[in-house]
C-alpha cells in the first residue's frame, strides 16, 4: 500500500513536469514564427469590421457633405456675380431717365429764319436756347369727295351738280367714278359746301389730307423771371406754344 502511494506520488510529479515543457516549447514556436507578408490579407473579426465600415461609411458622408457645401458656396458666388453683372449690364443698357434734364421747348416754328430771329431775342434777354430740327406732318387741306359708287350713281349726281351750276367737280373713272367736290384750305369752308351737298341729297365727306413738313423747337432753361419772358414771347408770336418736355439735346452739353 505504502509503494502504491509512491508510485501514484511519482506518476503526478512526472505529469506536471511535463506540462511545464509543453508550454514553453509552445511559447518559443510562437515567438519563432517569421512575420506576415503584406500582400496576404489579415483575418478580422466581425465587430472590427462592422466598427471600420461604419468610420469609413462616416469619413465618405463627411466628404461628400463638404463637397456639396462648397458647391453650394460657388454656386451663390456664382449666382450674386450674375446678378451684379446684370444689374452692371441692365444700368448701361436702359439708362436713368430721372437724370434727364427738364425744360421748356418754345415751337413749332416752320421757318428756319424765324427760330433764329427769336433765338437771337431770347439770348438777350439772359437765355441759352438751343435749336432741335423734327419732321413731322400737318394738314394740307380738306377734301370734299364722293366716294365712288359705280357709273351710274355718278352720272346722277352730276346731273343734280349741273342743274345748281355746280361745274368745280372732278370724276376719277378709274376710281369706282369717284367724284371730287374741292379742296379747301379752311375745316370751316369744306363743312359749308358739305353742307350745302346735303341739301340736294348728295352725303358727300371731308377727308384731311397731309404733307410732310420740318417743324424747328427752342429747348432752354427757364424759371421764374425767364419763365414770364418766355410766355411773354410766346403771346406775341402767333401759333407759338410752350411745352415742358425731357430734353437729352440739353443734357448732352
Amino acid at each position: 500500500m505504502r509503494y502504491i502511494m509512491y508510485l501514484l506520488l511519482a506518476a503526478n510529479i512526472l505529469y506536471a513536469g511535463w506540462n511545464l515543457q509543453l508550454d514553453k516549447t509552445v511559447d518559443q514556436t510562437q515567438l519563432s514564427l517569421p512575420p506576415i507578408r503584406t500582400s496576404v490579407h489579415s483575418l478580422v473579426m466581425l465587430n472590427e469590421s462592422a466598427g471600420n465600415t461604419a468610420i469609413q461609411t462616416d469619413r465618405k458622408e463627411g466628404m461628400e457633405t463638404n463637397k456639396k457645401k462648397s458647391a453650394s458656396v460657388h454656386s451663390d458666388e456664382v449666382q450674386d456675380t450674375e446678378r451684379g453683372n446684370a444689374a452692371i449690364i441692365a444700368h448701361e443698357e436702359f439708362p436713368d431717365t430721372s437724370q434727364a434734364h427738364i425744360c421748356k421747348a418754345l415751337g413749332p416754328f416752320y421757318k428756319f429764319s424765324e427760330a433764329e430771329t427769336v433765338s437771337d431775342r431770347l439770348v438777350r434777354m439772359g437765355l441759352s436756347p438751343m435749336l432741335r430740327s423734327v419732321d413731322s406732318q400737318i394738314v394740307d387741306d380738306y377734301w370734299v369727295y364722293l366716294p365712288g359708287k359705280g357709273r351710274q350713281y355718278s352720272v346722277e349726281v352730276i346731273q343734280k351738280l349741273t342743274e345748281l351750276k355746280i361745274s368745280d367737280y372732278y370724276v376719277y373713272d378709274s376710281n369706282y367714278y369717284l367724284i371730287s367736290l374741292g379742296t379747301f384750305r379752311r375745316v370751316d369752308l369744306a363743312e359749308r359746301q358739305r353742307a350745302m351737298l346735303q341739301q340736294i341729297g348728295i352725303d358727300a365727306q371731308i377727308e384731311k389730307r397731309y404733307k410732310s413738313h420740318v417743324e424747328h423747337w427752342l429747348e432752354m432753361y427757364a424759371e421764374g423771371t425767364y419763365d414770364e419772358r418766355l410766355e411773354n414771347v410766346a403771346m406775341e408770336t402767333p401759333g407759338l406754344q410752350i411745352k415742358s418736355e425731357f430734353c437729352m439735346s440739353l443734357a448732352s452739353r
